[in-house]
């Protein structure tokens, strides 16, 4: 005689967690773009009005219009302008996340003077517009200059080091993240974001346990907050990814072990979320906006992995369309924690007008999530 239905189902999952992070108010953006020197978006300049006063006409007798185009403008512009005044606005909007913007800068920046530093500048804006493959050629060929001196070799390498993590190839940037901390005039503190940064590629390279160690022993080294903040945010991801792994290393099994299965699956999530609670705090747009992507991967998995449980052997037909419906039912709490955090990673994505892959990842991931509402 099969066992009662209920004697399979556990209590409905607790997966409301008290988080710091959902309260959490995100900031306002703002344009710091302002004054004579206005530095405009491309996107945002006004179309080219309509014709006044006589012109020439073309071939059917139409007006036709010879005014400059936007973008010729802008290039007359930055004409106007020399190096330290273009790299200014560079600088500030790469501040504001406006990497488009000043890639376009850059580009005419390097055509009008290829200097090193030029080209260091317009490298690591591919680094941060995610080009990896042109940053890591550009950085490779300026090591091989002789126009840097040491101290701009170290940052280089750094970079480079950052890169080559980025890309897969984890072992070249340790080497290279080492090679900078055995660097002279290398402070205490630069050392510790080095092991941080070494930590972390540990990690991505398969070797946990000790990426997890050098990273612990690490981040005790900065007392205020602002201090390394996007080195320790990039361990943090790490750690993350790793607590992730941890939770997702036990399977959901059927019958009367699936309570303990979630339970333990739960444990971890919870830590994965306090890792994004401290990313947060550290106000690093991209890995803010990274670990949002990972989390809520975690917990789509989580619910598919629940809501696909196969029923127990014993159960008749009817018995398992009862099962399948009560586990999407108690599943839901996951569903509905991934979609309040698309939600949340979006609204701060907007705030800071984010750009960038994973800002285009959490949008689809909020398509995916919504869909699920349609499936009966």
């Amino acid at each position: 005689m099969s066992k009662p239905l209920m004697y399979f189902f556990w209590p409905i999952l607790n997966v409301h967690m008290s988080l710091a992070l959902a309260d959490t108010t995100l900031p306002e953006s703002t344009d710091s773009e302002a004054g004579a020197k206005q530095v405009v978006e491309e996107s945002e300049k006004e179309k080219p009005g309509p014709f006044e006063g006589p012109s020439e006409g073309d071939q059917n007798g139409e007006p036709v219009n010879t005014s400059p185009s936007p973008e010729d403008n802008l290039a007359a512009y930055w004409a106007t302008l020399s190096d330290q005044e273009l790299q200014g606005d560079i600088h500030e909007l790469q501040d504001a996340n406006k990497y488009n913007a000043a890639q376009d800068r850059l580009d005419f920046l390097v055509q009008r003077n290829s200097s090193p530093y030029n080209r260091y500048l317009w490298a690591k804006n591919n680094e941060l517009l995610e080009n990896y493959e042109l940053a890591l050629s550009e950085y490779d060929s300026l090591l091989e200059s002789a126009d840097f001196d040491e101290g701009w070799r170290i940052d280089i390498r750094y970079r480079r080091g950052i890169v080559l993590d980025d890309i897969g190839r984890h072992r070249q940037a340790i080497s290279d993240f080492k090679k900078v901390r055995r660097s002279k005039g290398v402070s205490n503190l630069d050392k510790q974001q080095i092991n941080l940064l070494i930590g972390a590629a540990r990690i991505n390279a398969g070797r946990s346990w000790c990426g997890v160690w050098t990273i612990n022993r690490a981040l005790p080294s900065f007392v205020d907050r602002t201090e390394g903040g996007w080195a320790r945010a990039r361990a943090r991801t790490a750690l993350m990814k790793e607590l992730i792994a941890s939770a997702e290393s036990r399977p959901i099994r059927p019958g009367k072990k699936i309570g303990d299965d979630i339970s333990y699956r739960q444990r971890w999530l919870k830590e994965a979320e306090a890792q994004v609670v401290g990313i947060f705090h550290l106000r690093e747009p991209e890995y803010v906006q990274k670990s949002f992507v990972l989390l809520i991967d975690a917990y789509m998995r989580f619910y598919d992995e629940v809501v696909q449980a196969p029923p127990p052997v014993e159960f008749d037909a009817f018995q398992r369309v009862i099962y399948r419906q009560k586990m999407r039912e108690q599943a839901e709490p996951l569903r509905y924690r991934a979609k309040r955090l698309a939600k949340k990673a979006l609204n701060y994505a907007n705030s800071i007008a984010w750009q960038g892959m994973d800002r285009d990842a959490l949008y689809h991931r909020n398509l995916v999530i919504d869909r699920e509402d349609l499936i009966p």
